[in-house]
């Protein structure tokens, strides 16, 4: 007779194999709760040799360092590798340290997945279920309400979620009969969360009423993902060949109907990996960019993202979080500037570093020199190569086709209160630092995009 541990084994293995290959290493995200640890115990009988786990400690509990060592000795009992990683949670007012802490967790575990991994997580259907109605309560549209698909990528790698149709009794049941320990995070009672609130405080009465909620829940969440689906097509279809990285044409979105506009920007917005705006959002943002007279330059933004319309086109970046030092031009000092280190600036000004150079550089006697960054204030000249003739870096910029509001975002590197570099466009041949070869040189990336990427018209 066929034991419920052994039909749930054989159900977990079919999903499995659908949805990652034998030939794939699988990483589990180890909580040392219920759920990941039957998890972890069927993958490891179902794909031995090629099973690890990760243990996140967010260190926001007392008890943390205890349930990453609880983690290794429980992976070490069922003979799998376990890797116990601090993740810094950084929180911020007004933002829900759930959703930071899930944010950072899934960051860690991207940087630890090697290269021919996947990652696996214990999700199961009263978490679709939950995930579902929180989607419903806050107004998502099919995107929301798809909830958590069986497989896709999470911050670019792999992940892969095969308990999704398993109800959590089953996963007791399971763990039970096979004798396993694990562990109750008692933050999982706190009722201020909202996904606490739902599974202690709704689920129980509304499962009480209809006993196949969730199963019912992973149905729609199905057919909302197919919509989805096709609202994305749709997406593509109305936008294809008229963006180049987050630069979209103006007049692509002009010749569509209201909700096509809207559902062509929100795509576009995902594509770009960008915060989506909510409904009123959205209008709002299309009427103020949509504008008739072509000589305007209108700007829209929502939380995490800013739109600037110049010259018939939209440009989409991710917003500061702090706007005040995006808008400061005040010197930053850079201390140890020689030491090869790196130097994060914001999201729009990306980050700086010095680097050796064969060709024209600053020279290494200049290392206890003083170093600054700062951007543009006006007035600022320099000569471009040996020999030439002193230029104003206004009209060097605006040959270049620098996009205006790019041009006070440029970092412009200052050696002893002289212009020495501009950003990595150019060197300043009157400084006395620069040399012909063999010196540093400005290495600049991870800013926002500075030329508009389509032919002038």
């Amino acid at each position: 007779m066929v034991t419920t541990s052994e039909s749930l084994l054989t159900s977990t293995g079919q999903a499995l194999d659908t949805l990652a290959p034998r030939s794939v290493s699988l990483c589990v995200a180890f909580s040392g709760g219920l759920d990941s640890t039957v998890l972890l115990d069927m993958l490891r009988r179902l794909r031995p040799g090629s099973v690890r786990a990760v243990h996140i400690n967010h260190g926001l509990q007392a008890e943390a360092a205890d349930w990453g060592r609880h983690c290794e000795r429980i992976a070490h009992a069922m003979a799998v590798p376990c890797t116990v990683i601090r993740a810094q949670v950084e929180t911020r007012p007004g933002e829900s340290v759930e959703a930071l802490a899930r944010l950072a967790r899934y960051g860690a575990l991207a940087e630890n997945l090697d290269s021919n991994e996947t990652l696996v997580t214990a999700h199961h259907q009263e978490d679709q279920l939950e995930t579902v109605l929180l989607a419903l309560v806050r107004g998502s549209g099919v995107h929301g309400l798809a909830a958590m698909a069986s497989s896709g990528t999470m911050l670019g790698m792999p992940l892969i979620r095969p308990l999704l149709d398993t109800r959590r009794a089953e996963l007791e049941a399971y763990a039970r009969a096979a004798g396993l320990e694990w562990v109750e995070d008692p933050s999982n009672l706190d009722t201020a969360f909202d996904r606490n609130f739902l599974r202690h405080q709704v689920l129980p009465v509304l499962q009480q009423r209809w006993p196949a909620a969730a199963r019912g829940a992973t149905r729609s969440a199905r057919l909302s993902a197919a919509a989805m689906q096709l609202l994305d097509e749709r997406a593509a279809e109305d936008l294809a060949g008229r963006y180049l990285g987050c630069c979209l044409q103006v007049s692509a979105l002009r010749v569509l109907g209201r909700e096509r506009r809207a559902n062509a920007l929100r795509w576009f917005c995902r594509h770009l990996e960008l915060a989506v705006p909510s409904e009123s959002q959205c209008h709002e943002a299309l009427a103020s960019l949509l504008v008739d007279r072509d000589d305007a330059e209108p700007l829209a933004a929502w939380p995490g993202v800013r739109i600037r319309r110049y010259r018939g086109l939209l440009y989409l970046y991710a917003e500061q979080a702090d706007p005040a030092r995006l808008a400061s031009l005040a010197p930053l000092v850079w201390a140890g500037a020689f030491d090869g280190s790196e130097l994060p600036l914001c999201a729009v000004r990306g980050r700086v570093r010095l680097v050796a150079a064969s060709g024209p550089g600053l020279a290494p006697d200049y290392e206890a020199a003083a170093v600054e960054l700062r951007f543009r204030s006006g007035g600022e000249k320099l000569r471009c190569r040996p020999g030439g003739p002193t230029r104003e870096l206004k009209k060097l910029l605006q040959e270049m086709g620098v996009l205006p509001w790019m041009r006070s975002n440029i970092p412009l590197l200052y050696v002893d209160n002289q212009l020495a570099a501009v950003g990595s466009l150019w060197l300043n041949h009157d400084h006395p630092a620069v040399v012909n070869e063999n010196g540093r040189v400005l290495d600049w990336r991870g800013y926002s995009l500075l030329q508009s990427p389509f032919s002038p018209p």
